[in-house]
């Protein structure tokens, strides 16, 4: 009997996760897309589907079947499914069963002959693809259901985009109205978002976690000194994209066939659930990590594949990522590398602009380390309500010499962004980093001063602050840092850290 290879997709993001900026909202969407992949089979268990690979919203598995007629049952099979969406799922915040929402997401399933040959089932894999791809260009970017019964309303309060049909806690008024799809998304993810932790950690977990970014980036708790004035009422989104995972995945399938590209995937996957699992541990033994209440300070807006996103309170977004920069990265025996990009921002900023911003300065750092297989890391500190529009690569090079911003900018310069950090020289940096910010003599007037001297290129005044600086009490965690970051470009990266470094650090 032939083997056939089923893919299946979630697509059109911006209409499932990233029309809103309400975390509940677009964490049911992502655990939505996440769910209806990995539990597939257990959903539709008389389809006999084989798991190969399953990873933020795509899946690929396998069934037998004898005839044309029985193979296109199952992808009609595959495709009802999500359209009706029934699934019920413990719903811990009200204690009772909801509904995975299917019926919001938009979906493509697409089956492909599989060979026998490794070439073969690399074949049909591409052919699934790109056929994904075509029926995707084929059908509206977001889910109609039930668009056609609500007649003239206002727009949903939330995405702006739907029509208003009931309420939400979200209103302020009592006639504000939000859309069935954000209303279930949004049920969603404040239901299942234990399961979620519990299915990756695979044990039950007692974690509680905050529910809005006014919790998670106002400084309270058992340890309120902790957060400084500067990171109060802050948040940092931590982006992870791991470097050519895809390419390495699909060189396995070319080469060793299907089982090994699903063995290089659970690999992947085993490795993240890992991180997350130590990240709960480190943050649910931390103080500063906690709100009074106990509630853990820390948000999950992107999982599987090779993605993450984690936001988390402005004073630990330098210890996140130095966490996490600083652990030991591989699957199946072979090291990986990540792009990664950290933004503080104050937490009334659009989170959607925010984490567009900390993908593309990621990109940036996976341009600077992919091809040596190392990791990067690139950062954006915002102001107020700054946001960065326009041509990102002009707004980093504002911060170097004139000289400097001319070469970077001229027509075919090609050269690596000159403000991405080196993981490893990034860890070997973080002792005297945090050494400099517990300091309460270091002379940071100095320290702007010299900056300011290097940007307009007054080699006099640079040459003052410095010796200024090198008579300070911590000289010598100064020139760790500058002999790790760069000798002028780290007085800048130290000038934009020091004010999000952490007091403390969880141990």
């Amino acid at each position: 009997m032939p083997t056939y290879l089923l893919r299946v997709e979630g697509v059109n993001l911006r209409s499932v996760i990233w029309d809103t900026d309400d975390l509940s909202t677009r964490r049911g969407g992502g655990l939505m897309l996440l769910d209806a992949v990995t539990q597939l089979p257990e959903q539709l268990s008389a389809l006999n589907l084989h798991p190969v690979a399953t990873g933020a919203s795509i899946g690929l598995f396998t069934f037998d079947a004898d005839t044309p007629e029985a193979v296109d049952q199952v992808r009609e099979a595959v495709e009802g499914h999500f359209q009706r969406g029934t699934f019920e799922y413990p719903d811990q915040s009200e204690g009772g069963t909801g509904h995975l929402p299917l019926k919001h997401g938009t979906f493509v399933v697409d089956v492909r002959e599989l060979g026998e040959t490794p070439i073969g089932q690399y074949e049909a894999v591409q052919d699934a693809i790109a056929a994904n791809h075509w029926r995707q260009m084929q059908q509206p970017s977001l889910s109609l259901d039930g668009l056609w019964n609500t007649g003239a309303r206002d727009a949903c309060i939330l995405d702006w985009v739907r029509p208003g049909v009931m309420p939400s806690k979200k209103a302020e008024r009592e006639r504000e109205l939000v859309s069935a799809s954000v209303s279930d998304r949004r049920r969603y993810g404040v239901g299942a978002r234990q399961g979620f932790y519990d299915h990756e950690l695979d044990t039950r977990t007692n974690y509680a976690f905050t529910d809005s970014v006014q919790d998670l980036g106002t400084a309270d708790g058992p340890r309120p000194e902790a957060a400084s004035e500067t990171t109060d009422r802050k948040l940092a989104v931590f982006y992870a994209d791991g470097n050519k995972f895809g390419q390495k995945g699909m060189k396995r399938l070319r080469n060793e066939g299907l089982t090994a590209f699903g063995k290089w995937s659970d690999a992947i996957k085993a490795h993240h659930q890992k991180l997350l699992g130590e990240l709960l541990e480190r943050a649910d033994r931390g103080e500063g990590w906690k709100t009074s209440q106990g509630a853990i300070r820390l948000e999950t807006l992107l999982w599987g594949g090779d993605e993450i996103i984690w936001v988390v309170p402005a004073w630990k977004g330098w210890e996140l990522a130095q966490w996490f920069l600083s652990q030991k990265h591989e699957a199946d025996g072979k090291p990986l590398s990540y792009g990664c990009g950290l933004v503080f921002c104050h937490l009334k900023a659009p989170i959607q602009n925010i984490v567009d911003l900390a993908q593309k300065i990621a990109d940036r750092a996976k341009a600077a380390g992919g091809d040596a297989n190392k990791s990067c890391l690139a950062y954006e500190v915002l102001e107020s309500f700054d946001d960065v529009t326009g041509d990102l690569k002009r707004h980093r090079v504002k911060w170097l010499p004139k000289a400097e911003q001319e070469r970077l900018l001229a027509p075919g310069n090609t050269d690596p962004d000159p403000l991405v950090l080196d993981a490893a020289h990034f860890c070997d940096a973080w002792a005297a980093l945090r050494e400099i910010a517990a300091s309460d003599e270091f002379p940071l007037r100095q320290l702007y001063m010299r900056v300011h001297a290097w940007r307009k290129d007054d080699a006099a005044e640079v040459a003052r602050t410095t010796e200024r600086l090198n008579e300070c009490k911590v000289a010598g965690h100064l020139g760790n840092v500058v002999t790790e970051l760069g000798a002028d470009v780290g007085y800048l990266h130290l000038l934009q850290m020091l004010p999000y470094l952490p007091s403390e650090v969880t141990p």
